[in-house]
This record gives C-alpha cells, sequence and structure tokens, in this order.
C-alpha cells in the first residue's frame, strides 16, 4: 500500500538521524508491511534506505546458523540501510516488522542526492556510520577472542563456523 509521505513524529533517541529521516523522507515512497514481514535480509542486494514511520522493527545480525545477534528494536525516525547504501554493499543486517509498519522507502540514488545537498547532514551521516562500525568491530573483537567453549556465535554453530 502507498501512502503519502509526511513528517515524522520520532522517538528516535539520535537527533542526527531524526535529522536524516526528516531530509530523505520527501524523496521516497511510503510503504506499508504486517507483523513478521522482513523489510530485508542479510545478502539482500541493496537498493536504498528505510524510514521508520509508524511502528517498530527488529534488525539484527544473523549468525551463522540464522540466529539472532546483536538484535535490537528500531522505532519512528529509524533510518534503515544507510551504512550499506552509502558504501555499495549488499545489507548487513535483517530487518522484521515487529508490528504492522509504515516506512518511507528511498533508493539510493536519492539519498546521494539528498545528502550531496546538505552537506552538513552528509557530515552527520558518515559519523552516525563511524559509530556504528566501532560499535560492531568492538563486538567482533570481543567475540574473536573468544574461545569455542565459551562463546555464544561458537555454542551455537556448534563448530561450523
Amino acid at each position: 500500500m502507498i501512502l503519502p509521505n509526511t513528517v515524522l513524529e520520532s522517538n528516535c533517541a539520535c537527533e542526527a538521524e531524526h535529522e536524516i529521516a526528516e531530509a530523505l523522507a520527501p524523496a521516497g515512497l511510503r510503504l506499508r508491511l504486517e507483523r513478521g514481514q522482513r523489510i530485508f535480509r542479510a545478502g539482500d542486494a541493496v537498493r536504498g534506505v528505510y524510514v521508520i514511520a509508524e511502528g517498530s522493527v527488529r534488525v539484527w545480525l544473523a549468525g551463522c546458523m540464522g540466529e539472532p545477534l546483536n538484535s535490537r528494536i528500531a522505532g519512528v525516525g529509524a533510518v534503515l540501510g544507510l551504512h550499506s547504501a552509502l558504501c555499495a554493499q549488499v545489507q548487513l543486517f535483517e530487518a522484521e516488522a515487529v508490528e504492522p509498519i509504515e516506512f518511507i522507502f528511498v533508493e539510493t540514488a536519492e539519498v546521494q542526492r539528498v545528502l550531496r545537498q546538505y552537506p552538513e547532514l552528509c557530515m552527520k551521516a558518515m559519523q552516525r556510520m563511524c559509530a556504528e562500525v566501532e560499535k560492531t568491530g568492538t563486538r567482533h573483537e570481543a567475540m574473536s577472542r573468544c574461545t569455542k567453549s565459551e562463546c555464544v556465535l561458537h555454542q551455537a554453530c556448534t563448530g561450523r563456523c
């Protein structure tokens, strides 16, 4: 279902993310998904970013057996897939509606156009991406120091990683 774009009432704690969402929303297409439907899967080709306009989404990194790692709930104002879209990568995470949601899909070319139009916003997007990469690196470093017997990831994979 396609719905008109409107200004977002954000419950996102990150002011920069809300600014990015506000700037991107007019350039996108508003869509609806039902509870349990996937927005994207890890490994999917990147087509753009997803701005949550209503409802909440569970976002996670999938382990080697498909189990969710680093799960979080993203609400109104969250911008999903920005890092992947700007780096021309495949989706790194999985995202699924935990309730009926509305989101605004913005194609990668439009994301790049908006960020070129607003250099200050572009810098905020880069800072946000750097913070995400740093957090992911810290988690990965902690996981790489563990032994198979004490690591949840290794236990879940039963040695197949």
